[in-house]
């Protein structure tokens, strides 16, 4: 099975009894773990064990073997009339940006989300992230915009906004989580809370958050990655809108990365349903909804980037327009995104009514 699980050794009735053990144990096992050795690694281990209870116990496990790791994601992996190198490599460069979040919800309860890095920019002056207070010598850090869903976080609501709760130290993302051990140096550091759509309605479960890394080679990497992926997308773009054109067919698919139940980075496939619900109009070369598809997903998938192939995005920042991200389930069972923005495009030429630029082209800014 996915997911780390060997269930085939085991009898159904051994396996319950261990099942029921681990469940009973594990809170006790954990916090006694970390009381006893106070490092990274322990907390990483007690996680690990508290995430192989929940993929036993979830209700999508007969979707776990559809998830596929992103280190061994090939082209042969995308449905036949898909297949192509561009796809497939603006795919990876999508893993790249992808990494774990983790919130520290109380002392060694961690919760864990998926997020997208967007932006990268350096920043003069000290780093801010728990790590460097009190250090003298570092002038210069990187501050990584990621994008990612409101509900991964502890949060209130205050005069209608709604605001994420805790210390920077809380909130953690974990890059380049491909394979097992992990690597410390590829962890990046909460700092503030930049934008969210949350404050308008609840269905728009979207929010902008910024990191920091004081590691300046891991922020050149993001940085080239950043570069390469915006490239691509946009020749990814074109290259299905003409298809689309020539094959009078609607482009449907929809690719989700992500890290279900906090494991190992993973690329699932899937249709999208229907049309885009509407959720907000702000202009009219815009149309501000949320998508529907039947793309596998877990807990711990929320937030995770969502490749529409031909959608026209709008922006790649907040304020103005952003991308979507993998929000959760609905009444139906289908899954759905963050509120996200598309351009409103005219069929024949695939620009917005205003005669700008392709979509794609503003979506690479």
């Amino acid at each position: 099975m996915s997911d780390g699980i060997a269930l085939a050794p085991f009898r159904p009735n051994i396996w319950n009894r261990l099942l029921q053990v681990i469940r009973k144990c594990k809170d006790r096992f954990a916090a006694l773990l970390c009381k006893i050795v106070n490092t990274r690694r322990i907390e990483f281990e007690v996680s690990a064990l508290k995430e192989s209870t929940e993929v036993m116990e979830c209700d999508k496990r007969k979707d776990h073997n559809k998830f596929i790791p992103a280190h061994s994601f090939k082209i042969d992996d995308l449905p036949k009339e898909h297949r192509s190198k561009d796809l497939h490599t603006l795919i990876i460069l999508m893993a790249k940006l992808t990494g774990r979040i983790e919130v520290d919800v109380d002392s060694n309860n961690f919760k864990h989300g998926t997020g997208f890095i967007q932006r990268t920019r350096l920043q003069r002056g000290q780093c801010p992230c728990h790590e460097c207070q009190g250090r003298s010598g570092q002038k210069v850090f990187a501050v990584l915009t990621v994008t990612t869903v409101v509900h991964v976080f502890p949060n209130t609501r205050e005069n209608n906004q709604f605001k994420i709760n805790g210390k920077p130290e809380d909130f953690t993302m974990l890059l380049n989580y491909n394979t097992e051990p992990v690597n410390e140096r590829d962890t990046i550091y909460g700092w503030h809370l930049l934008e969210t759509d949350k404050d308008i309605n609840e269905r728009m479960d979207w929010c902008c958050i910024e990191f920091v890394t004081h590691n300046l080679t891991l922020a050149n990497e993001i940085k080239t990655n950043l570069t390469q992926y915006q490239e691509m997308q946009l020749k990814v773009y074109d290259k299905a809108v003409k298809d689309k054109k020539l094959l009078k067919k609607d482009v449907d698919l929809v690719v989700v990365v992500g890290h279900p139940h906090g494991g190992i980075k993973k690329v699932s496939v899937g249709r999208k349903v229907g049309e885009p619900d509407p959720l907000k109009e702000l202009r009219d070369t815009q149309r501000w909804g949320c998508y529907k598809y039947d793309t596998p997903t877990c807990p711990g998938s929320s937030g995770s980037p969502i490749l529409i192939l031909g959608q026209p995005i709008s922006g790649f920042g907040y304020w103005f327009g952003h991308p979507h991200n993998h929000s959760g389930n609905d009444k139906h069972g289908f899954n759905i995104s963050s509120i996200g923005v598309d351009f409103v495009v005219d069929d024949e030429n695939h620009r917005d009514p205003t005669g700008s630029l392709s979509p794609a082209h503003c979506s690479v800014l």
